[in-house]
């Protein structure tokens, strides 16, 4: 099975900009992006699966288990604490039977294999295989790649 590559940034408080195939995260005043690799033949390129990853993903275990709860659940791609943020844009729930529907009429219900690469530190580590253990629930198996900050940039 073809593996996809995902370039992480952070993997705190994610969510999806379902139109560009983003997943960010926000801590404090940071936001950090995971960008998609949308080459032919890619599943990302299919706003379905996107998604479901979205809704596969239970941003309170990451919240509670990486970070000590010593974060906030981001629903848009800027803070709170940029100009153009809107306090009306609200996250998907989280909605495991969801995301295997999106899966499902995708036509990705038996998944795929994904490499996500995470630049090193244990919070992000930490973040990345919760998110692993989320996505196989939805039949992605992903790979963590750590790298040093000089390998991944």
């Amino acid at each position: 099975m073809k593996k996809y590559l995902i370039n992480s940034a952070l993997l705190i408080i994610l969510a999806i900009m379902l139109n560009t195939g983003f997943i960010y995260a926000e801590s404090n005043e940071e936001i950090e992006k995971i960008g998609f690799n949308f080459v032919e033949n890619n599943p990302f390129l299919d706003l379905r699966v996107r998604k479901a990853i979205y809704h596969a993903i239970n941003i309170d275990e990451i919240i509670d288990n990486a970070l000590d709860g010593y974060a906030e659940p981001a629903s848009q791609f800027v803070s709170n604490y940029i100009f153009g943020y809107n306090p009306q844009i609200k996250r998907l729930s989280y909605d495991l039977e969801k995301a295997q529907q999106y899966m499902e009429d995708a036509g990705y219900e038996n998944g795929f294999d994904i490499i996500l690469d995470c630049r090193g530190s244990e919070l992000r580590e930490n973040a990345s295989r919760i998110i692993a253990d989320q996505l196989s629930l939805i039949n992605i198996t992903v790979e963590v790649n750590i790298l040093r900050r000089s390998d991944f940039f």
